[in-house]
């Protein structure tokens, strides 16, 4: 098996932006989450 450096890199490169994807993903629900909870919270 010989796997060249271009390849291994665009591997990395495209599982990193993944990660990335799904990070910004939870980010976002996790945010949309907090701010649901301090909408209820003022109109209390």
């Amino acid at each position: 098996r010989l796997i060249t450096e271009e390849v291994f890199n665009l591997l990395i490169l495209s599982s990193r932006l993944r990660l990335r994807k799904i990070g910004n993903q939870l980010l976002f629900h996790k945010r949309k989450t907090e701010n649901k909870i301090d909408l209820s919270g003022s109109k209390r």
